[in-house]
């Protein structure tokens, strides 16, 4: 696929800078970082993107300061833009086309683009589908349901406890939940920050990023409009001017407040938020804190004969085509709330007729919040009567031909406002480097005053006693490592030989308690730790002590086998030792048994010859 190129035209202070022909779109936005745009204007959108995916790149791509201006857009063609600088042609040049788009931008003229706005999608959704049929199928569907609505709760929770803002759409079922949908409005990775994938046996949660399909604008207008809405996970939306005339009425699957808000500002802007419920949704409340609007809500919920003759009504009256449900609910709480600010609409209407500068919608809004209608007259011919007594004193002799004056003036006083601030900027920039060039001068001077034949000495000495010092770490850790692989290669034989059955394992005293017993062969590491209890122990289990060579223990004594050995591998609490050096640990026993038996003898007959001989005294 070929790429497409573009026509570039950058303006300074108002006069074309640099003109740039059949360039792509990555050396656009170098030209962008180049000369620091504040505006990037484009005839249309889409000839820069084509989906939402491109917009989220484009949106990494265009520096933070770079505003994006539609120019043009679907609501009027660039020709009509360019006859407002005096250029009559009906086929523009694409380097016209560009000069167009950057004089309107600077002059005002289009509307501000956001390319994305930060916001992520929660669905928690069943895990499973229940097999149709069957005396348990209902149980297991309202099990399953349960499961989803405590999964939604927990979501809730950790939304909240970490202060991230968001919607919640849910559908609801017998039992429980179907569906929940949360618009988190935070990006993506802060959102799985919180709250991870997760899918298990009955519940679903899917984290995933919003693709806008069509960009959210900022445009302003002095339209004030009524808003009627029907959050769930089908909205409906209705927007009514100040007449009672509906503007739109529409419905979107799952969208969210930064949708409904980029949709409905195309009409105008929203000051009463209305709803069809008593109690309104938790979605209405946020929008209207939003946009800082009034919400209404009737005296009690409309019910569906209500709102199917409100909207049949206006169907019928404004030929408007009603979608479902949801913006037929939408619609009946506008209309509704339309209604319940007639009687004040129309007075506000009969005591401001014949005013032609005065907008009425606004005044209407201030009685709203709580103002009397006198009170926002007063105001207003009050604030209308100084700002013209002001501007009689400092032009009294001046006429203004047209509003186009004006507005030239207004823009040219905020450029020199604007071109004040720079100039004031740079200047701090100008001394900050003239301090930072005084100071690296001071440094240099120092330096070249100093003899760096010995600086460099010096650093080349504690650049050889730093490497000597590298060199003894590095040989430590050389014998280090070798030293464990030294005694991984023993613990290996000796696994290996343990496993033959070629060594045996034994306890050393020292890990033994006194109240510890054990059946393993008992090696006497230290001296001090022979005692009675061990050797009773030894007696009990007919184990046997062992000994390190040179330890001299005479077997007759301790009535226990002793056999001196030498272990084939240390541990912490036990030693390796060959099995063969156990073998006659049986006949060692054997012989201390015959041995007690003598002992036992010989007692016995020095106890007898005891006896005859006092028998005898």
């Amino acid at each position: 696929m070929r790429m497409p190129k573009y026509s570039v035209v950058v303006l300074r202070d108002g006069v074309v800078y640099k003109e740039v022909e059949n360039v792509p779109l990555y050396k656009v936005i170098r030209l962008i970082l180049e000369y620091r745009a504040d505006i990037l204007a484009v005839d249309n959108l889409n000839e820069i993107v084509e989906s939402p995916r491109d917009i989220a790149k484009l949106s990494k791509l265009i520096p933070p300061w770079c505003r994006v201006v539609e120019v043009a857009g679907v609501e009027q063609r660039l020709v009509e833009v360019a006859r407002k600088f005096n250029i009559e042609s009906p086929h523009l040049t694409p380097l016209q086309a560009a000069r167009v788009c950057a004089y309107a931008a600077l002059n005002g003229i289009g509307r501000e683009v956001k390319l994305y706005v930060d916001r992520t999608y929660v669905v928690v959704s069943k895990g499973r589908t229940p097999i149709q049929g069957g005396s348990s199928s209902e149980r297991f569907k309202r099990s399953i349901r349960a499961c989803v609505l405590r999964v939604v709760k927990e979501v809730k929770e950790t939304l909240e406890k970490n202060g991230l803002d968001y919607d919640l759409l849910v559908k609801k079922s017998r039992g429980g939940l179907e569906k929940g949908l949360f618009v988190v409005y935070a990006s993506l990775e802060r959102v799985r920050e919180v709250i991870s994938p997760l899918r298990s046996r009955n519940v679903k949660i899917t984290v995933k990023p919003v693709l806008t399909s069509i960009p959210v604008t900022e445009e302003s207008s002095s339209r004030l409009v009524i808003l009627g809405v029907d959050p769930g996970t089908t909205i409906g939306i209705a927007v009514l001017d100040f007449t009672g005339k509906p503007l739109l009425v529409a419905s979107g699957k799952v969208p969210d407040r930064e949708q409904v808000v980029g949709e409905v500002l195309r009409f105008g802007k929203p000051v009463i938020i209305a709803v069809d419920t008593s109690k309104p949704p938790e979605f209405a409340k946020k929008l209207a804190s939003k946009l800082g609007a009034i919400l209404y809500t009737p005296e009690y919920d409309l019910t569906v004969e209500e709102k199917q003759k409100l909207s049949s009504e206006y169907s019928v009256l404004y030929t408007i085509d009603i979608p479902d449900s949801h913006a037929r609910d939408a619609l009946a709480g506008a209309i509704k709330a339309y209604r319940s600010f007639k009687p004040l609409i129309e007075e506000v209407e009969s005591k401001t007729r014949g005013l032609r500068s005065v907008v009425r919608e606004k005044i209407i809004v201030e009685v709203l919040r709580g103002k009397s209608l006198v009170e926002v007259l007063d105001e207003y011919f009050m604030r209308e009567l100084s700002r013209d007594f002001k501007l009689r004193q400092k032009t009294p002799l001046i006429v203004k031909s047209n509003e186009r004056v004006k507005e030239d003036l207004d823009k040219l006083h905020s450029r020199i406002v604007e071109l004040e601030s720079i100039v004031k900027k740079l200047e701090e920039e100008l001394k900050i480097r003239d301090k930072l060039i005084e100071e690296l001068q001071i440094e240099l001077k120092t330096v070249k005053k100093r003899d760096l034949s010995e600086e460099c000495e010096r650093r080349v000495q504690n650049l050889l006693l730093e490497i000597e010092s590298l060199r003894k770490m590095l040989r430590d850790r050389e014998n280090t490592l070798n030293s464990i692989l030294q005694h991984v290669v023993s613990l290996e034989e000796a696994i290996n030989r343990l496993i033959k059955g070629d060594l045996i394992g034994a306890v050393k005293a020292s890990s033994l308690k006194n109240t510890t017993c054990t059946s393993k062969p008992v090696y006497l590491d230290d001296l001090k730790f022979l005692s009675n209890e061990l050797l009773e122990c030894i007696k009990r289990e007919k184990s046997v002590l062992l000994i390190p060579p040179g330890v001299q223990i005479d077997w007759k004594v301790v009535k226990v086998p002793v056999v001196e050995v030498s272990p084939v591998l240390d541990f912490k609490d036990y030693v390796l030792v060959a099995s063969n050096s156990l073998s006659n640990v049986k006949e060692l026993w054997r012989t201390i048994e015959e041995f007690e038996a003598k002992e036992r003898r010989r007692r016995i007959m020095e106890m007898i010859e005891e006896y005859k001989k006092s028998r005898i005294k």
